[in-house]
């Protein structure tokens, strides 16, 4: 069975090999870890972590998680790649990443093949700065909203479907005007400084994100969904060292806040 073919730039790989190289990717990345759990045993306190973070969780406890972790493995190499929870979750299964702390609606699955831990869940709202035409509202429905500008992720994620979906069967207009951004800067300047709306979930206290103190918020009947805070890694290999340490530093800052949790 043939996996490449050489054309005029070189080799290219065959259906078959399209096929196989998803498989071929985890094996080269078990065995860089395996290279590294090796060196972990010459050198108990330093070795690598790559963690996948959803931007709402990378401001709110992966950086804390991180320092804490620090603390007792000083020399320990921590990446943090920021994305969705679909590709976080899609590349922590291609063996790219070690732990993914993120923050996925109801409708997203978690793979088998990964082990996970539910944080908090909250509700879905809608947030917009105050002094928005709607402010004041408890609840808004989704045909008063969609003539406003909607803030949505820039990568592939659920929620933006969800809501073209919703408009769909109700038969109510898309909304005309999409910002598409994955910058909490971004998100910050538009929501205080436009009439921009953006679907998201509440943070538990004392969590907090800077525009959320500038922000009103209102249910969307239409929309009600479920807000999580995920912490998925890989059932196989076993987590190593730095996975576990990084495990246990996110969850004791949650429940240092939230004791009965």
């Amino acid at each position: 069975m043939r996996l490449f073919e050489r054309g005029r730039l070189g080799l290219v790989p065959t259906p078959s090999g399209e096929r196989l190289l998803p498989h071929a990717t985890l094996a080269c990345a078990a065995t860089a870890r395996a290279r590294d759990e090796l060196r972990e045993f010459a050198s108990a306190e330093g070795h690598r972590l790559l963690v996948g973070v959803g931007w709402f969780t990378s401001q709110v406890l992966a950086a804390a998680a991180v320092e804490e972790l620090l603390t007792t493995q000083p020399r320990c190499d921590v990446t943090l790649v920021e994305g969705t929870s679909e590709e976080l979750h899609l590349r922590l299964l291609r063996g790219e990443l070690d732990v993914v702390l993120s923050t996925p609606s109801d409708e997203f699955a978690t793979a088998p093949e990964l082990e996970s831990e539910i944080l908090w869940e909250s509700r879905d709202r809608a947030y917009a700065r105050r002094g928005h035409p709607l402010a004041g509202r408890a609840s808004v429905p989704l045909a008063d909203l969609v003539a406003f500008p909607w803030i949505t992720s820039a990568g592939p994620e659920s929620r933006t479907p969800r809501l073209f979906r919703v408009c769909d069967e109700l038969s109510i207009p898309r909304p005309a005007h999409l910002l598409r951004t994955d910058s909490v800067y971004g998100i910050d300047r538009l929501l205080r400084r436009t009439d921009a709306v953006m679907l998201g979930g509440a943070l538990p206290p004392p969590f907090t994100l800077p525009f959320m103190d500038e922000c009103v918020t209102f249910d969307v009947p239409e929309l009600a969904a479920t807000y999580r805070s995920l912490i998925a890694w890989r059932r196989s290999p076993p987590p190593g060292p730095a996975v576990r340490r990084f495990v246990a530093a996110t969850r004791n800052l949650f429940l240092s806040a939230h004791p009965a949790a």
